[in-house]
């Protein structure tokens, strides 16, 4: 393994995920290597002069309104859906690619993510739906256990949603736009109302609200007022 092949790997994958996944990516490895160079296994470590962050400190990518309408125009109908619930809901792509009936409640105004398929597995997320998502959930018709499903039934996987996104955004000229950057847009679009951040928390489903803070400089005015 060289310098080269991992500066290499880390250009490549950045062109999909953040610098923090990659990060997490190749951190088990480098501190492998820098473990094994204490042991006087290898005399050196493809990693030197190689940053990796992990914590996420880079620019969050989120939609304005305009780059919204774009992203829309270009997709096809079905993407189309999945782009406009992730953005009214904020759900992380497993669960907006996984959505299932039985998460709908209050007459299909509410969703009720569970414990057990949330990140942290800690505590259930509950979004109340705007209009335009309860509308685009109902109108899919009950055809088994998942809200979004092929026209041969069978339920959408991640990798496929995910990569049709991608390829929409580039189509679009919307550099570094993924599935994820909808559940940012959410998030980001709640700070930026000036919504208390437990609340955005709360409704993102953060474990920590560290996690919450780095949208927290979307609303300077909102803080400026609370000074």
């Amino acid at each position: 393994l060289s310098n080269k092949t991992v500066e290499d790997y880390l250009t490549e994958r950045l062109h999909t995920v953040t610098l923090a996944t990659v990060s997490k990516e190749l951190g088990v490895l480098k501190s492998a290597y820098a473990r094994a160079m204490r042991w006087d296994w290898v005399s050196t470590t493809p990693f030197r002069g190689i940053a990796l962050n992990q914590e996420g400190e880079e620019r969050v990518r989120w939609l304005t309104d305009d780059e919204e309408a774009q992203l829309l125009a270009t997709a096809a109908p079905w993407l189309r859906e999945f782009i406009l619930v992730g953005l009214d809901t904020g759900l992380r792509r497993s669960n907006l690619v996984g959505l299932q009936w039985s998460w709908l409640h209050d007459h299909g105004t509410v969703l009720v993510v569970p414990r057990q398929v949330v990140k942290a597995k800690k505590a259930t997320v509950m979004i109340p739906l705007t209009t335009r998502a309860a509308t685009i959930i109902q109108r899919q018709g009950r055809q088994g256990l998942h809200v979004f499903t092929q026209a041969d039934g069978q339920a959408y996987s991640v990798d496929q949603v995910g990569m049709a996104v991608i390829r929409t955004a580039k189509q679009a000229q919307l550099p570094g736009v993924s599935l994820h950057t909808l559940r940012h847009t959410f998030i980001s679009r709640l700070v930026q109302e000036g919504r208390p951040l437990p609340e955005v928390a709360a409704l993102a489903g953060h474990r920590d609200i560290k996690m919450t803070l780095r949208y927290a400089h979307l609303a300077p005015s909102h803080l400026r007022a609370g000074i």
